[in-house]
């Protein structure tokens, strides 16, 4: 059987990918704002959320606003990445709550909820257990096809999507919703990526396995 390696990530790995339209290691920024890792480079403005050696720390009235660059709008498919430590609430959104292209709510210590919608009356979503602690969460949307969920570089649940995702005209947000101040987050988040396209299975495995060695 052929065994798969642990691999500690370069930095440049994900700023060189021009799918990964948005790349925050929060565990390397501090401060009131700062610009995103991407080549994009999107301005992140951050309500409280203090910095820690291992991501931001969100305890129920903090978030951080990405806002709405045009790289993170209009996606056939759309991939998002979390590392997360934490006891419930938004990690990231993107859209009005529920109905826009894709959102990671934890759903208490062991819960997590994937979500996705056409940003018109129609969304698709399902709940899914999970170990407490840090987790590595990963949400593949792609219009008229799936909803995908992974934890720890494993597909844990899928649904049909049965609509072309949208509703982008909101900010991305983490730690909160993106259409009103509610649901906030409370724990770490220690980094989020974002790609304008669906990764496989083993490109999801390998980013789980080459960031881990940080959280665990």
């Amino acid at each position: 059987m052929e065994q798969v390696l642990e691999k500690i990530a370069s930095p440049n790995e994900f700023i060189l990918d021009p799918s990964c339209v948005l790349y925050i290691p929060l565990h390397k920024r501090d401060g009131a704002s700062f610009m995103s890792d991407d080549a994009y480079g999107h301005l992140c403005t951050v309500t409280g959320a203090p910095w820690t050696p291992q991501g931001r720390t969100f305890d129920g009235d903090d978030s951080i606003n990405c806002w709405n660059g045009a790289s993170l709008n209009n996606l056939t498919a759309v991939t998002v990445e979390a590392w997360v430590n934490g006891s419930g609430g938004v990690i990231i959104d993107k859209g009005l709550w529920d109905f826009g292209p894709y959102g990671l709510n934890q759903t208490g210590l062991t819960g997590m909820r994937f979500q996705t919608g056409n940003g018109a009356g129609s969304y698709t979503n399902f709940d899914v257990t999970m170990a407490a602690g840090w987790r590595h969460i990963v949400e593949v949307a792609v219009s008229n096809d799936n909803l995908y969920g992974y934890i720890d570089g494993a597909l844990i649940n899928s649904k049909a999507v049965a609509y072309a995702i949208g509703g982008w005209g909101y900010n991305l947000k983490l730690g909160v919703r993106a259409d009103v101040a509610g649901n906030y987050y409370n724990g770490t988040i220690g980094e989020v990526r974002v790609y304008n396209r669906a990764l496989t299975p083993l490109e999801i495995q390998h980013n789980y396995l080459a960031t881990k060695w940080r959280y665990r």
